[in-house]
């Protein structure tokens, strides 16, 4: 008689089963005893309830309409304010880049209490070196009187615009008539160079009038 054997068991099957019975048998026996092994289900009732979304509501308040009108307000004048600062602070920079810069005084400087001081100005200091490296200091006396001053003299103290001083001379003519001036150098007696001493925008002489004495 022909048979087959089964591959998995190895026993011989008749050729008229398309598969084992020995193994379809022992399958059955083993899913009985898997499912008598198995715990009973739980009833319907019994199971757990299933999670359920949870849902948090925030409560949302609204912005009064006079608080949103009162924040603007102050954003508007805060922006404002700062560009007129920042307008101000640019016209205040151009004006003073515009400015011309302030050169220092070279007037004279009164020392005595003679009335006629307040007039008498040395001004225009031009500090020179002769041949025998001698310091010699050419000036301008001015009269801004309308008077006219005979037997002028007196002592000029030249100094720096810092007030540091320089040398002192003295001076004298015959005349000066009404707002005019004379021009004079004289010989310094000092141990500075000519090179040492500052321009003359640097430079201002305090006069102090000794003649005529009875001014």
């Amino acid at each position: 008689m022909f048979v087959w054997i089964c591959p998995q068991c190895g026993r011989e099957v008749p050729p008229h089963d398309t598969e084992c019975p020995f193994c379809a048998l022992a399958a059955a026996e083993k899913e009985r005893k898997q499912e008598a092994a198995a715990p009973p289900a739980a009833p319907a009732s019994e199971a757990a309830p299933a999670a359920q979304p949870v849902y948090v509501i925030t409560p949302t308040r609204r912005v009064p309409g006079w608080l949103v009108a009162l924040l603007v307000a102050v954003g508007l004048i805060a922006l404002g304010g700062g560009a007129y600062y920042w307008l101000l602070a640019s016209k205040r920079s151009a004006s003073q880049a515009g400015a011309p810069e302030a050169t220092p005084e070279t007037t004279a400087v009164t020392t005595s209490g003679n009335r006629l001081s307040k007039y008498i100005e040395a001004t225009g200091f031009r500090v020179t070196e002769d041949e025998r490296k001698r310091l010699n200091v050419r000036f301008l006396l001015v009269n801004h009187s309308p008077a006219d001053i005979g037997d002028l003299a007196g002592k000029v103290f030249l100094k720096t615009t810092e007030g540091k001083s320089i040398a002192d001379f003295d001076f004298k003519t015959t005349r000066l008539g009404p707002y005019e001036s004379i021009e004079f150098t004289v010989v310094v007696s000092t141990t500075l160079r000519a090179y040492e001493i500052p321009d003359w925008q640097f430079l201002r002489g305090e006069v102090q009038i000794t003649s005529p004495s009875n001014l």
